[in-house]
């Protein structure tokens, strides 16, 4: 198996993005072949990956050489190895030797004990393999026999007992790659009384075993409070499609090795893309945070898409702009000739683009914003009188609830912003003037704290209670 520069460039684009927010995972500034979020750098190359692993099947199946039992095994151990070392990207030094729970492994003892097991197994069927009497090993012998130090080191880093481990295991693929259905039949001795296992058992052991611990490195990043994030989720599929691609390369012919160059090459040049475009999301989140129009108008002339740059609460830089007030920043966004979603839309009263979006796909009156809010109280909210009818007539919820914290529905919303014709639409269309909102707040208990007596008054005409 040679695929190091695949696997170079798979392990740089996790190592770049794996730390990423989901606000930044979600940024539609960046963009793969028209699939638009930086999260497509992950997604779009795990496909890639994945189309690559598919022509390697259908090579072997027609050109050859077929994959032997023992390489299927390595592949099966090729990928518990890429899933294992995918959950420690980006593990800190600090929490890598620390306890999680009385009683449990740290991180770093995880790592050494699976090393050492890998030895094992090896050392079993290399003993196997070489001896026609064999007999178990001690742990010298062991050692000897995978030609390994007796200690496995675990006083360095986590980057430097990782790499201790994966020389061991490129040893194991690159040795046993070439095994025999035969030679996979004979007796293994090990600590198991006679008759031994074969070393077609041993082999699957390394995958098996991998898994086991797997599982434990999963359930000690709980402990520590180091759960993945949805980057290192989306890192873990990558490294899962590489190693397909890897197990599937095992004994192949050297000019199956070209797509996995091409496609190294590929990935690097999307890394110094999406590199790019990081620098620039973070500008723009810090101009349309300081509502500098004119740094705006920068970045949009060097990227247009930046336009849908999210910002670090969730936002999108339009709702943004709109809940604090940024009126010509919101004007610049536009006139990029950016795509609004429903909810962006309601929110800045741009009714054409509603009613487009809610005649072709009238799902969409139930679409949330990324806070929780329906196009419809956004609507109501920002006092867009003409949106707000064209969303009543085509079926809008008044009653809806929003999926967050305030538990508003559109009346309330309205009260807020002190929309009287809003309101009198919302009465209207059956909304219910007693609706209780966070802490059991009322529309009524919102037009009084605001002063607002013509709202006050239409709410006790139609039924309000104080």
């Amino acid at each position: 198996m040679s695929a190091d520069g695949l696997y170079q460039a798979v392990r740089k684009l996790a190592n770049a993005l794996h730390a990423l927010p989901d606000s930044v995972l979600g940024n539609r500034a960046w963009s793969v072949e028209h699939y638009a979020e930086v999260r497509f750098a992950f997604l779009h190359t795990t496909l890639e990956l994945r189309q690559l692993a598919g022509r390697l099947v259908a090579a072997r199946g027609i050109e050859g050489p077929p994959l032997t039992t023992a390489q299927f095994a390595l592949l099966q151990h090729q990928g518990a190895f890429r899933d294992f070392e995918a959950l420690l990207i980006g593990i800190e030094p600090e929490a890598y030797r620390r306890a999680p729970l009385a009683g449990e492994w740290d991180l770093c003892t995880i790592v050494a004990h699976v090393h050492e097991t890998e030895r094992f197994f090896y050392a079993a069927i290399l003993n196997a393999l070489r001896n026609p009497t064999p007999q178990a090993l001690d742990a010298q012998g062991e050692a000897d026999m995978a030609g390994e130090p007796l200690e496995i080191a675990r006083d360095g880093s986590f980057a430097e007992m990782w790499a201790d481990f994966t020389r061991l295991h490129h040893k194991v693929l690159t040795n046993l790659a070439g095994l025999s259905d035969a030679e996979l039949l004979l007796r293994s001795p090990a600590w198991e009384p006679a008759p031994w296992p074969t070393v077609e058992f041993r082999m699957h052991r390394f995958d098996a075993h991998l898994r086991e611990h797997a599982n434990q490195v999963e359930k000690t990043l709980g402990w520590l409070d180091c759960r993945p994030n949805e980057a290192k989720l989306l890192a873990r599929q990558l490294y899962a499609a590489l190693a397909e691609v890897e197990g599937w390369l095992m004994g192949a012919d050297p000019s199956a090795h070209a797509g996995a160059a091409e496609l190294a090459a590929v990935i690097e040049a999307r890394i110094a893309d999406v590199q790019v475009t990081l620098g620039q999301i973070e500008r723009m989140q810090a101009a349309v945070s300081a509502n500098d129009v004119a740094q705006v108008k920068t970045l949009l002339a060097e990227k247009a898409a930046l336009a849908y740059t999210t910002m670090p609460d969730g936002l999108s830089a339009i709702v943004y702009s709109q809940y604090r007030g940024y009126r010509e920043l919101v004007a610049v966004l536009v006139a990029s000739g950016m795509l609004l979603y429903i909810t962006e839309a309601a929110a800045i009263g741009d009714t054409p683009r509603v009613i487009r979006i809610v005649d072709a796909w009238p799902q969409e009156l139930k679409e949330l914003s990324t806070d929780g809010f329906t196009p419809l109280q956004l609507a109501c909210f920002f006092g867009h009188t003409e949106t707000v009818e064209a969303l009543l007539q085509r079926g809008a919820d008044v009653q809806v609830v929003a999926n967050n914290a305030m538990r508003i529905q559109a009346l309330h919303a309205a009260v807020a912003g002190n929309h009287t014709d809003i309101v009198k639409l919302l009465i209207a269309a059956g909304a219910d003037v007693n609706a209780k909102q966070q802490d059991d707040f009322t529309p009524l208990m919102a037009a009084r704290q605001n002063k607002n007596q013509v709202i006050e008054a239409l709410l006790i005409e139609a039924g309000a209670k104080a």
